[in-house]
């Protein structure tokens, strides 16, 4: 029965790594389109009287603003897909350490504060704009969740298949 319940959460562990790997790369094209479409997208004209930098000095702040965001995508990307080959691996048995579990739980914990701090109607163009947000959000932290939570499982079962 436990090897059953082994092979069951094996299974969970590579898909829900799938998971968080397609949730990283839809985050990245998510935010892409969202920069394209959505014009003066960081709002740079609204953030005040910034001094007299011109035209030159405003293109800079967008480079600047832009590339940030580039490196905050890709380390996110990363961590996700680290995250992600690690429980695809571990479901196919191979042996991993705790580490992807424990930045998968901070991960995790940075996605459930990101959904409750963006929950303003105000800051979406309507409700069904921020329902649909929100439930790709929580999606993506479901994929978190059962990677933890599979990994544990299958660990938990491992050790005790060992010990008996």
């Amino acid at each position: 029965m436990d090897e059953v319940k082994l092979r069951r959460y094996r299974n969970l562990l590579t898909i829900s790594g799938t998971g968080v790997i397609a949730f990283g790369v839809w985050s990245v094209i998510k935010t892409i389109l969202f920069m394209t479409l959505t014009p003066d997208y960081l709002r740079l004209n609204d953030i005040g009287d910034i001094g007299d930098i011109g035209e030159a000095g405003m293109t800079v702040v967008k480079i600047f603003a832009f590339t940030v965001l580039g490196v905050i995508m890709a380390i996110e990307l990363l961590l996700r897909l680290y995250i992600g080959l690690s429980a695809r691996a571990e479901g196919n048995g191979k042996k991993k350490r705790i580490v992807y579990v424990v930045v998968a739980a901070s991960l995790l914990l940075l996605s459930l504060w990101s959904i409750i701090t963006s929950l303003h109607v105000s800051e979406y163009g309507s409700l069904l704009d921020m329902a649909v947000s929100l439930l790709l959000e929580l999606t993506s932290a479901a994929a978190f969740f059962e990677t933890i939570y599979a990994s544990c499982m299958v660990r938990r079962l491992q050790k005790k298949a060992k010990e008996g």
